[in-house]
């Protein structure tokens, strides 16, 4: 029993560089891209094809785990660095996570601490 049939098609020329372009883009070979073409128009179900959606699920959610990950490591890195009054100043509020917060931007007023204790 036969398991594939040799098949013939003429297709415009333009076609083909697409064709080409397509499939040297997925490391497939222009009879293998076809293949897949017709089996999609016919309903079958690839295995490749599903393979392919199964593994941009998978990376979605490595993605997804690594973006949890960095806003975790940014509080940890950011948070030991201010002083525990940082909630209190408005410019620090405004800060976003790319850009890092400065010494400058804490507004601890010294020199009210420093005399606020002295006699006049």
């Amino acid at each position: 029993m036969v398991d594939h049939l040799q098949v013939s098609y003429a297709i415009p020329p333009e076609w083909q560089a697409k064709l080409e372009r397509l499939a040297a883009a997925r490391n497939l070979t222009s009879a293998e891209v076809l293949y897949e073409a017709i089996a999609h128009y016919l309903g079958e179900d690839t295995s490749r094809l599903q393979t392919l959606e199964d593994k941009i699920l998978v990376l979605q959610e490595a993605v997804a785990d690594l973006n949890a990950t960095v806003t975790q490591l940014k509080r940890q890195v950011i948070a030991p660095v201010l002083p525990p009054n940082i909630g209190s100043s408005p410019s620090l509020r405004a800060s976003t996570p790319t850009q890092p917060l400065s010494y400058e931007d804490v507004e601890d007023e010294p020199d009210e601490i420093l005399y606020d204790f002295l006699e006049p």
